[in-house]
């Protein structure tokens, strides 16, 4: 293509796109709204989006489209397909932002492409529910977005699908005019988000701990001064336990605020420590099975499922010491605490301060994620009818929990990279002690963060 017909394209394309964005354009400013996207000059502009603000802007532009579908669609198999979309993507994009090499408008490109190819389809068949009116706004949507797509494709219009203003437009298409920006994001938890896709209410609210910072009210009576004593008395060192003795309305409150206040440092300490998690992991996850409805049949895999998945991913630690100062267990992807709950894959199911400040939120949270991929994935894909039976339940939904829903059956694949079949493999190991009841198992550690 010649530099002239390039420009023509790029201008052609930006014309088009405009038109599908902001509707009709009266037929005597057609031409002059031409020459001016052919001869434009270009001005000075801001600086680039970096990385990050590129993916926060496409994670709310997806965030809002799927949203709109799920509370269209009556059909609850095609809800969970919407839902398997944003998390696939979200997964996908914490991947992408850890590859240093993938320069910006690459990133967005990647994320447009993978996005739009999963969710047009389910989009059609929402449309295809709806009536007349509400069923071409799904049209109008998608051919916006072809269009869209095809410009960033060719290469002829490469800044449209990066722009905010581009993106903003597209999904007012859907959403409409009113109300929330559709390219808001924030850490907050979303109710209704929680409620389309069927996570219910949202979580009991956290307690973050002590730890992290100083009360805002310090509590009153000799349990405040014992804690305190702990905290001095553990200045050199990590916290032990034993001077933690404040009551609690019930048993496993009792065991969150103690563990809440405590970061093992010795070995010795791992043989209170460990059992005390064991048996708030226990509790929750029953608390888990009676909320989520799980059939009784497969109830003790899912608890020893919660269990071996805190034990893999954190070596049932929520924090951590680094350099005398008592952090969130954290890996470079935003992952956090017991569970290891990624805060960009979850971003509106849970509690930012929730999953980094308090392992019993934490622990509600992992239990939650792990039932919705035990009942809606490894179940209902029928994977204890494969040779291995009821283990392929625990098998399935870790490698779904640690990956995202397309990973669910990686661990029975034979062309599953190293690297994951390594993480497979280690969940197995550890969920066979836990099977068994290896209490000596219990106490090592080959991930301590």
């Amino acid at each position: 293509m010649t530099p002239t017909a390039h420009r023509i394209a790029a201008g052609v394309f930006a014309l088009a796109l405009s038109l599908a964005l902001a509707g009709p354009v009266p037929a005597a400013d057609l031409s002059d709204a031409l020459q001016h996207a052919l001869h434009k000059k270009q001005k000075d502009r801001a600086e680039p989006p970096s990385r990050d603000q590129i993916a926060q802007t496409w994670d709310a532009f997806l965030t809002s489209v799927v949203k709109r579908a799920g509370s269209d669609t009556k059909e609850s198999k095609l809800r969970s397909e919407l839902l398997d979309v944003l998390l696939n993507e979200r997964y996908e994009l914490v991947s992408l932002l850890t590859d240093v090499t993938i320069d910006a408008p690459d990133l967005l490109a990647s994320l447009f492409e993978s996005s739009w190819q999963r969710l047009v389809p389910l989009l059609d068949r929402v449309a295809a529910e709806l009536p007349p009116a509400a069923a071409a706004k799904y049209r109008s949507f998608v051919e916006a977005g072809d269009m869209l797509r095809a410009a960033e494709r060719l290469g002829v219009a490469r800044d449209l699908s990066g722009s905010p203003e581009s993106l903003r437009k597209l999904a007012r298409i859907l959403v409409g005019d009113g109300g929330r920006d559709p390219l808001s994001y924030d850490t907050e938890v979303d109710p209704e988000l929680r409620a389309i896709f069927g996570f219910g209410p949202p979580l009991e609210p956290p307690a973050p701990s002590p730890l992290l910072g100083p009360p805002a009210e310090p509590p009153s009576g000799a349990h405040w001064l014992e804690w305190l004593g702990g905290v001095a008395a553990g200045a050199a060192d990590w916290l032990v336990g034993t001077a933690w003795a404040a009551p609690a309305p019930s048993e496993k409150n009792a065991l969150v605020a103690r563990l809440n206040a405590w970061v093992p440092s010795k070995k010795s300490e791992l043989r209170e420590y460990v059992p005390m998690v064991r048996e708030m992991l226990t509790l929750t996850a029953d608390e888990s099975i009676a909320r989520g409805h799980l059939a009784a049949e497969h109830a003790q895999v899912y608890r020893n499922l919660v269990l071996a998945t805190a034990w893999q991913e954190s070596c049932w630690r929520q924090f951590v010491v680094r350099k005398g100062e008592i952090l969130p267990l954290t890996n470079s992807s935003g992952s956090f605490g017991l569970m290891q709950i990624n805060a960009k894959v979850w971003r509106g199911i849970y509690s930012l301060g929730g999953i980094l400040g308090d392992i019993g939120y934490n622990g509600r949270a992992g239990s939650e994620i792990l039932q919705h991929y035990l009942r809606d994935h490894a179940l209902a894909s029928g994977e204890h009818l494969a040779p291995g039976g009821e283990d392929n339940l625990a098998r399935a939904t870790y490698a779904a929990y640690n990956g995202g829903p397309g990973h669910l059956r990686r661990y029975r694949k034979p062309d599953t990279s190293p690297e994951l079949q390594s993480v497979d493999e280690g969940f197995w190991e550890r969920y066979q002690a836990v099977k068994a009841r290896d209490e000596r198992s219990f106490l090592r550690c080959s991930n301590p963060g």
